[in-house]
């Protein structure tokens, strides 16, 4: 469905109805929601370009034929010392991509699928202050940390709202609202304590607001999954258009914008991560140029157009 006509479509009722939703009238404690809102924040506002659904920046990435449904799996997992342990980005990506079929087709055997998808998601999930957290069931080590199981990561939780926003749009099943609502709560609700799990957010001594691909008690900043997270916020945005998705966008990419120079290497490939000595991959390095020429698609900004092109430039001298 064209999200600006299932947008206007709705009845002034409907409406009423979406803003008194509980994640939408009560964004975690009063505190939570007080600190994200704090004037001290640091936060610029954007003039958002509103995105048809085909154009969304999040995507799933498989193509899945009719007669595949019966066997795909619901989440998607790797082997964990003999045991199926939970994947959140795959599975998330997973729902979108069914989602993404049932757009293209119009099949209901891919809404089934995917309704059956996000069911089994949310059983694995685990809830914590009033938000659903998807949890690594399997222990990673990135290379410089290791994260013990469950872990769980701000990367996983953004696309996991894309995918529960868009089944809304989709299906306009409140179902799907409602898991959408406890997603976006893990992203502004910030922890007391940073040793204690699950948490996915913070703001920094600065006041910047930062979503966390891989939390740690010191924050490490990788910017990838900052931005996939990101991508979830704004069709979050996009479908509820309120006070804090906003002011959570806004704040987000603001700081993106304000530590673009901090994590460039002229010359080089650009930081995975703040504090990392090492240049990146080339791979996550051109995954850096296409989320910054996706800021400006969003955003108008012609910053993030001009350092998509220095990071080019980087790579090519």
């Amino acid at each position: 469905m064209n999200r600006r006509v299932f947008l206007s479509s709705l009845t002034a009722g409907a409406v009423s109805g979406l803003a008194g939703c509980s994640a939408l009238s009560s964004f975690g404690s009063e505190n939570n929601q007080n600190l994200l809102m704090d004037e001290h924040i640091i936060s610029e506002s954007y003039d958002y370009t509103e995105l048809e659904t085909e154009d969304l920046p999040q995507k799933g990435g498989n193509n899945y034929g009719v007669s595949e449904l019966e066997n795909l799996p619901t989440v998607i997992t790797r082997d964990n010392d003999g045991e199926s342990a939970l994947h959140p980005v795959a599975t998330a990506r997973h729902l979108l991509s069914l989602l993404e079929m049932y757009r293209a087709d119009n099949d209901n055997r891919y809404r089934n699928k995917a309704r059956e998808v996000a069911e089994a998601f949310v059983e694995r999930s685990i809830k914590h202050d009033g938000g659903i957290y998807f949890p690594y069931e399997f222990t990673f080590p990135n290379g410089v940390y290791t994260f013990g199981k469950p872990w769980y990561s701000g990367m996983a939780q953004g696309i996991a709202l894309s995918a529960y926003t868009r089944g809304y749009v989709e299906s306009e099943d409140e179902w799907y609202q409602n898991r959408a609502d406890e997603i976006f709560e893990t992203l502004v609700t910030f922890p007391s304590d940073r040793d204690t799990k699950p948490w996915v957010v913070a703001i920094d001594e600065k006041g910047y607001y930062w979503i966390e691909e891989y939390p740690k008690p010191t924050l490490i900043h990788t910017l990838n999954g900052f931005n996939f997270a990101i991508w979830g916020i704004y069709e979050y945005w996009l479908l509820n258009q309120s006070e804090l998705p906003k002011r959570a966008l806004d704040a987000s990419i603001t700081t993106i914008k304000n530590h673009l120079q901090d994590y460039r290497r002229p010359n080089k490939t650009s930081r995975y991560w703040l504090g990392a000595t090492h240049s990146n991959t080339v791979k996550y390095h051109n995954i850096h140029i296409q989320q910054l020429r996706t800021l400006y698609d969003l955003t108008n900004d012609h910053y993030f157009q001009m350092m998509a092109q220095v990071f080019e430039d980087d790579i090519q001298s």
